[in-house]
């Protein structure tokens, strides 16, 4: 008879030799001390390295944004750490490869949120010159190069001078506006100075820079004592949503979102208070259950009377009820 390896064995397998001690962790402070390894000897020098081979490429970001995205970063990664350690589905098979696509990644979010307008220009621009044979877009050394097909793999200019012509200021046709861009400046430039100065050309701005909400860490620092009260807070809330009737708890945890509208549940992982598998306790669920929803929360009120069995309204009266007992509970005066 074969003998059936150790759960850990396979996702040790599945998963990067990076990640073995969070996976091999067998309680809540090795798992911590895991955690916090990852976080600060791999995570921290692959994002500052992504957003460096960024800034080399694209052009650079403020430190503010910087920051930002480094927290946005770092908060993904953990939701994501949380379910590798135990879910195959959810493994990280080359740790550095996946922190900097999620690097790349946030830094597009955060432009795309920022400067909407600037973005669809540049992803225009983008599209003409990889599908007009006339024009080309490379890689140099010094950062995305734009120019005319001939002039492909040289080296870019940073800056240019250009006297507009009726040609480049005609945005209903792109192909032939670069292709006159171009041609008048003599060589490639790099991308991120063609779409600023077709931007200049066709007056394409951002009226305003537009919060970027998914990414808003807020700019005062929270002190030692915040963060110990606000965890404190938390771990009182989590008693209590345990303390609910089971469908209360399913109607209020399936749909709970944080300010972002995500999944709020993350939050209880994030700061300690309540594991995977005790969520899944609460929502009476195997962790292998909501391992398989995890990535749709929060869900609607449809999807959650289907899976308990209600009507949309009942659902919503459930988590009415929830949520009157949690502000009572919490707000005036001690559990009785």
């Amino acid at each position: 008879m074969a003998v059936e390896n150790h759960p850990s064995e396979r996702l040790l397998s599945l998963n990067d030799p990076l990640l073995h001690p969070l996976i091999d962790a067998h309680d809540d402070a090795a798992r911590r001390i895991a955690l916090e390894t990852v976080l600060v000897e791999v995570a921290a020098p692959t994002i500052r390295k992504a957003m460096a081979s960024f800034a080399r490429a694209e052009g650079g970001l403020q430190p503010a944004d910087a920051d930002d995205v480094a927290a946005t970063v770092t908060l993904r990664l953990v939701k994501r750490l949380s379910g590798c350690a135990t879910f195959e589905e959810q493994a990280i098979e080359r740790l550095p490869d996946y922190i900097a696509t999620q690097t790349f990644n946030a830094i597009h979010d955060l432009l795309r949120a920022r400067f909407p307008e600037r973005m669809r220009l540049k992803n225009r621009i983008r599209y003409v010159l990889t599908h007009d044979p006339r024009l080309a877009l490379w890689t140099s050394p010094f950062g995305v190069a734009a120019g005319l097909a001939r002039d492909r793999d040289s080296a870019p200019h940073s800056e240019i001078t250009l006297t507009p012509t009726r040609a480049m200021l005609d945005r209903d046709r792109p192909a032939d506006a670069i292709f006159a861009i171009l041609s008048h400046v003599n060589g490639p430039i790099r991308l991120e100075t063609l779409v600023r100065k077709v931007a200049e050309l066709w007056n394409v701005t951002d009226t305003a820079p537009r919060a970027v909400a998914a990414l808003t860490i807020g700019d005062d620092k929270p002190s030692a004592h915040d963060r110990i009260e606000a965890r404190q807070t938390l771990e009182i809330l989590w008693s209590e949503i345990t303390a609910l009737r089971a469908p209360q708890r399913a109607a209020l945890l399936l749909n709970l979102r944080d300010i972002e509208g995500a999944n709020g549940i993350v939050v209880f992982l994030l700061a300690n208070v309540a594991t995977f598998e005790q969520i899944a306790e609460a929502l009476e669920m195997t962790p292998q259950q909501l391992a398989e929803i995890w990535s749709d929360l929060p869900l609607d009120d449809l999807r959650i009377g289907e899976r308990l069995g209600l009507k949309r309204q009942q659902v919503i009266n459930l988590r009415q009820a929830a949520r009157d007992r949690l502000s009572r509970r919490m707000f005036r005066g001690p559990r009785r």
